[in-house]
C-alpha cells in the first residue's frame, strides 16, 4: 500500500532497520525530512509500505527520473527492505511483481536498482524477478550539500 505522511512513525523504524543492516550513517531528522518531501511529491517518488499478516514489515522506495536513453520516465528502486523474519517466504518477489504492475500502469517501462555485492541473496531475488546486471557501474560524488549528514 502507498504510504502517506501519517505512516512516517511506522516507516521510520523500518528505514532505520535498512540503514543498520547496511551500516549506513543514520540521521533520523534528515530521513524524516526527505521522506516527508517524497510523500508530498508523488512526481518525485513513492513509498510503499509492505504489510504481512496485518503488520508493517518492510518498505519499497521508488524515485523517478527522465531518461533520454529509455525514452521517458524511469523508476529507481532506491531502497527495498523486508524484516529478516519475513525473507525467504516469497514476499520479496510478490512485492517486486506488484511494483512492476503499478509502475507499468503509470507508463513506466524500466525499473533500475543497485545491488550491494555483499548481499548475494538480494541479487538472487532480483535475478529471479527478471532484473539483469548491466555492463556499467554507478559512480557517485558528494557535492558538499549535506555531505556530513546521511
Amino acid at each position: 500500500m502507498l504510504a502517506r505522511d501519517l505512516d512516517l512513525p511506522t516507516v521510520l523504524p523500518l528505514v532505520f532497520g535498512f540503514y543498520e543492516h547496511f551500516g549506513f550513517p543514520w540521521n533520523e531528522g534528515r530521513k524524516r525530512e526527505v521522506l516527508s518531501e517524497i510523500l508530498a511529491s508523488p512526481q518525485v517518488g513513492r513509498l510503499w509500505l509492505v504489510r504481512y499478516a496485518g503488520e508493517a514489515v518492510g518498505y519499497a522506495l521508488v524515485i523517478y527520473f527522465l531518461s533520454l536513453e529509455f525514452d521517458g520516465r524511469v523508476a529507481v528502486l532506491d531502497e527495498f527492505f523486508l524484516e529478516p523474519r519475513c525473507r525467504g517466504k516469497g514476499l520479496g518477489g510478490w512485492v517486486l511483481r506488484h511494483l512492476g504492475d503499478q509502475l507499468a500502469g503509470e507508463g513506466i517501462e524500466v525499473i533500475r536498482l543497485e545491488v550491494d555485492e555483499r548481499h548475494p541473496e538480494a541479487a538472487a531475488l532480483y535475478a529471479r524477478e527478471g532484473f539483469r546486471r548491466e555492463p556499467r557501474e554507478i559512480w557517485s560524488r558528494r557535492t558538499g550539500v549535506n555531505s556530513g549528514e546521511s
